[in-house]
């Protein structure tokens, strides 16, 4: 094994167990771990550095920015004289001196071999402040919160109204950034200047971003003023296009032309999407945030933040510049738990810091802050936000409660609403799909069994759901021995089985009406699959031979809200060949998200599955390369 493998491999092996590095070389054993660690204490920075851990565009763009100025100071430190500089006395100005010429690399290896209270130490030394007077983001005595406004329908009112009660308890002061459920321009545009706005309006010294990707948003550009660019980043140029269709270099481009960026980082996507390039998930964290570094010494680029997601725990020893903040804790539309905006106050006073000093004046003069500084939230203050937007805030709060948000409640009752949709999410997870709802929706199907053996295999285990157990592969494939479809569908429970019960009827007889009716060879046989994720999918396709798979999937529990998605793939290379394999990239799929009555509605969905498939046809692709040819629905 060359040095090279060996230093990978010591990497994957020392770090804290995760189920993604078991991928890639990662270990269970702990005292296996315990001696990799002890193996890379002893490891320089220099043969860290040396050693090339993904040959490809992201590892060449870092060293073109590196400030390889201090290699020879560096290189010759092991991993524990690096750890005991950070932790040493002047380790913030050694950190400040030397961060730019470190590689993504050794900072893993620095995390991986620090317990928690020196991460802690580390973390509540190091600030990167934005310049300004007073309390600025990133500041010693900064604690500040970013407002996700999300509404599963890109609903305004909905929108609107979690800002203003994100506003009344003080958070904000970093950005607005809402993810939006559609990803067209026209939803992007409408959305931009929903948000600008809001902040012109009210005069809110913060920052607004849609969060699309960064293609989309440099098209929205000619019809409303993009504040802040957004992008998730990767760790490898092959996750990275898998996102966007660009490595890094090409997002360079396109960043130019913004004043401010804002980047989110995959946490483990390229080991979800097998882009990891047999990389660890702490190892590729790190380089995600050597893309962020690279783009912002390319740019110039002084105003940048990158998404944090932490516990409350975490404020307290590591001084986070800011947190998520959402109304009742669930985010209605990605169904994740995260702080939320009641809990902000506190943690402001736990940590004994602030919000930025200029939101802090203006929520005053907006009446939102008391004489000591304290928030006043509520419906009243949700009103006073209001009309300056030429609103009827109490009417419209009223309305928007009875809709199920966690808008202007007293903590008791949105804690028995979060306690709903904690149950909401555990009947999701383990539901089964109704075998009335098949017996409409799908008078012809074969049924398929992934190789999870139990529910809870499927869920420990996402792997276990992306290929079909041997028999049911073979019946499968006895389905289309004589012709293959142009187009197969399928349908998985996913992690979400209720929502196929509540939307199939509605959106799989008018796909399979409208596409017959584009003049498409539909499979008669759909393929109904227990325990199935994405990638089961790619199998299928490979099964039957179709050009094009229909996979829908139950998606998002946790929100609340039954919700379907549909994975659109062209199943053919350039040159006509099949490539169909449960290893494609997730870069070849078109997502259509957020199907369900109060999102997209099934009808309006099926009609853009069924568009899609057609573009996807004509095109000869999907997923990035579709949207590259200008073609995204």
């Amino acid at each position: 094994m060359g040095s090279g493998s060996r230093l990978k491999e010591l990497f994957a092996l020392a770090n804290e167990f995760k189920e993604g590095d078991l991928l890639v070389g990662g270990t269970t054993d702990e005292r296996v771990r315990h001696e990799a660690r002890q193996a890379l204490l002893a490891t320089t920075l220099g043969d860290i550095r040396r050693t090339t851990f993904v040959d490809d565009g992201l590892t060449a763009a870092f060293e073109k920015t590196r400030d390889s100025r201090f290699d020879a100071d560096l290189d010759p430190l092991t991993v524990a004289q690096f750890k005991a500089t950070l932790l040493g006395p002047n380790g913030p100005a050694w950190a400040r001196t030397h961060r730019d010429g470190l590689t993504s690399e050794a900072i893993a290896a620095l995390a991986k071999v620090m317990t928690a209270e020196e991460l802690s130490s580390a973390a509540s030394r190091l600030f990167n402040a934005f310049d300004g007077s007073g309390v600025t983001i990133g500041s010693p005595q900064h604690f500040g919160s970013r407002i996700q406004p999300n509404s599963p329908g890109d609903d305004e009112a909905e929108i609107l109204f979690s800002i203003l009660e994100g506003l009344s308890y003080g958070c904000g002061d970093v950005i607005i950034g809402l993810n939006p459920a559609a990803d067209d321009i026209e939803t992007i545009v409408r959305l931009e200047q929903l948000l600008e706005r809001v902040v012109r309006v009210l005069e809110l010294p913060t920052r607004y971003c849609v969060l699309s990707d960064i293609v989309k948003q440099h098209r929205a550009r000619s019809h409303a003023r993009i504040d802040v660019a957004f992008q998730s980043l990767a760790g490898t140029s092959r996750a990275l296009e898998g996102m966007v269709g660009l490595d890094v270099d090409a997002i360079v481009d396109l960043a130019r032309d913004f004043d401010r960026l804002y980047f989110e980082t995959g946490q483990g996507s390229e080991v979800t999407n097998g882009a990891a390039e047999g990389v660890d998930m702490v190892t590729l964290e790190s380089r995600t945030y050597g893309a962020a570094r690279h783009i912002q010494r390319s740019t110039g680029k002084r105003w940048m933040i990158v998404n944090e997601q932490l516990t409350a725990r975490i404020v307290e020893r590591a001084a986070p510049a800011y947190l998520m903040a959402v109304a009742g804790n669930a985010d209605p539309m990605l169904g994740y738990m995260t702080t939320s905006f009641r809990q902000h106050p506190e943690l402001r006073g736990r940590a004994a810091k602030q919000m930025t000093s200029a939101m802090q004046q203006r929520l005053a003069a907006l009446g939102v802050l008391g004489g000591d500084g304290s928030p006043r939230p509520g419906a009243d203050t949700i009103a006073k936000l209001s009309s300056p937007l030429g609103l009827d805030g109490r009417r419209e709060l009223r309305q928007l409660q009875d809709r199920g948000f966690d808008l202007g409640l007293p903590a008791a009752e949105s804690a028995l609403r979060l306690q709903t949709i904690y149950a909401h999410a555990r009947r999701a997870l383990y539901s089964c799909i109704d075998e009335g709802v098949i017996r409409d929706a799908s008078p012809r199907n074969v049924r398929a069994a992934t190789a999870a053996a139990s529910r809870d295999d499927y869920l420990a285990h996402p792997e276990a759901g992306e290929r079909l157990r041997e028999p049911d592969a073979a019946a499968v494939a006895a389905q289309y021995r004589g012709r293959s479809p142009q187009v197969l569908v399928a349908v998985s429970d996913g992690l979400n089985a209720d929502a196929i019960n509540e939307q199939l009827r509605a959106l799989l007889p008018a796909l399979r009406r409208l596409l017959s009716d584009a003049g498409l060879h539909v499979g008669a046989t759909d393929v109904i699959v227990q325990n199935g994720r994405v990638r089961a999918g790619y199998e299928i396709g490979g099964l039957v031979d179709a050009e094009v798979v229909v996979h829908l999937l139950g998606e998002r529990p946790g929100t609340g809200i039954n919700t379907v998605s549909a994975y659109v793939t062209y199943g053919r290379d350039e040159t006509g060949q099949s490539r169909w394999s449960r290893e494609l990239d997730h870069a070849a799929t078109t997502a259509i998200c957020g199907i369900h009555p109060r999102g997209k509605p099934p009808d309006v969905a099926a009609a853009e599955i069924a568009r899609t498939v057609r573009r996807a046809m004509q095109q000869r692709k999907s997923g990035v390369a579709l949207k590259a040819a200008g073609v995204w629905p």
